[in-house]
């Protein structure tokens, strides 16, 4: 998937129900610009526009005119995918999720000993 990502312009996410999209995560790690519609968690994902374009679902005027503006544009394409790059390798950083996780495990041990 990361090699498909990597050759394509721009990764469109075109859903009307989303909760947290793997499809807009996964092209933020490889850095592929991304068009999506602003259902769900989508926009929080993309730190409301910052990372990516967001759209109406249900605007298929608005969603040409994002992939003709990306294709116009390098530059612009070029910002939001750096932006979406470095917000996702935070954001997904294998060191501090395995350590979330592991506190997380934790809690609910010491809460389940605690009710006992």
């Amino acid at each position: 998937m990361a090699k498909k990502l990597s050759s394509v312009n721009v990764c469109i996410n075109c859903s009307s129900i989303e909760n947290v999209p793997n499809s807009v995560a996964e092209s933020m790690l490889i850095g592929t610009p991304i068009i999506a519609s602003c259902v769900g968690g989508t926009a929080e994902m993309l730190n409301y526009g910052q990372c990516g374009y967001l759209y109406s679902y249900d605007d298929s005027v608005m969603l040409a005119g994002l992939i003709c503006f990306l294709f116009e544009h390098d530059k612009a394409a070029v910002e939001k995918s750096d932006m979406a790059y470095h917000i996702a390798r935070e954001r997904h950083d294998q060191k501090k999720l395995s350590v979330r996780l592991i506190s997380i495990y934790q809690d609910i041990i010491k809460n389940d000993k605690l009710g006992e």
